[in-house]
C-alpha cells in the first residue's frame, strides 16, 4: 500500500533530520527542543496514519453489501476490550461497535502501545541520566524517545534491544581502544533506529 510505504519515508525523514541535529548538538544550544517538535510532528503522523486507515477500511466495507452489515453490528461479548470499545461507542455516539472494535485493535492498538512504550524508555533513560549522567551526552534522552517513536509498535522493543547491544559493544571497542569503558548512547541509538527501520522495511517488502 502506497499509504505504508509513505509513512515509512515520513519517518526516516524524520530520523535523517534527528541525525543532523545530534551530529550538530554542540552548535545547537536548544537540539532538546528541536528533537521534542520532531517527536511531536512523528506521533501526529502516526494519529493521522492511524485516522486514514479507519476512513479507507470503512469505505471499503461500505461498497461490499456483506461487509456493509459490519457497519451496524454489535460488538461480541467474547471480544477482549469489550468494555473499552463500548465505553468509546457511547462516549462518541458511534453505532458501530464491531467496526470500532475492529479499527482499534488494528489500526489504533499501535499507537497508544507505541507511545506508551516509547515513554516508558523515555522515563528508564531520564532516570538513568539522573545517576548516571556520564552516560548521556546533550539530546540524548529525548533522541531515545524520537527513535522509540519513529519505530512505532512493535518495532520499539527491537529498537531498545539492539540499542542496548550496541552500548555494550561500543563500549568494549572503546576499553580496547582507549582504556575507556564508558560511551554515550547517542551513537547506539541513532544505529539502532537505523538498523530497525531496514528490518522493517525488509519485512514490510516482503509481506
Amino acid at each position: 500500500m502506497w499509504t505504508s510505504w509513505c509513512m515509512y519515508g515520513i519517518v526516516i525523514v524524520a530520523w535523517l533530520c534527528a541525525t543532523v541535529l545530534y551530529a550538530r548538538r554542540e552548535q545547537i544550544k536548544r537540539i532538546d527542543f528541536y528533537l521534542w517538535i520532531i517527536t511531536g510532528a512523528v506521533v501526529v503522523v502516526h494519529i493521522l496514519f492511524a485516522v486514514y486507515l479507519s476512513w479507507a477500511q470503512y469505505h471499503i466495507w461500505q461498497q461490499d453489501p456483506f461487509s456493509k452489515q459490519l457497519l451496524s453490528q454489535a460488538l461480541s461479548p467474547h471480544t477482549g476490550g469489550e468494555w473499552f470499545v463500548k465505553y468509546l461507542a457511547d462516549t462518541f455516539s458511534i453505532k458501530s461497535e464491531y467496526f470500532l472494535g475492529y479499527v482499534f485493535g488494528r489500526f489504533w492498538m499501535n499507537v497508544f502501545l507505541g507511545v506508551g512504550v516509547a515513554f516508558i524508555f523515555y522515563g528508564a533513560l531520564r532516570a538513568l541520566k539522573k545517576y548516571k549522567e556520564r552516560f548521556f551526552d546533550k539530546g540524548e534522552v529525548v533522541l531515545g524517545l524520537l527513535g522509540a517513536m519513529v519505530v512505532g509498535w512493535p518495532w520499539v522493543l527491537g529498537y531498545v534491544i539492539c540499542a542496548l547491544f550496541f552500548v555494550v559493544i561500543l563500549s568494549l571497542m572503546r576499553h580496547v581502544a582507549y582504556r575507556e569503558i564508558y560511551t554515550t548512547l547517542g551513537v547506539p541509538l541513532i544505529v539502532s533506529g537505523y538498523i530497525t527501520l531496514a528490518l522493517y522495511g525488509l519485512v514490510a517488502n516482503i509481506f
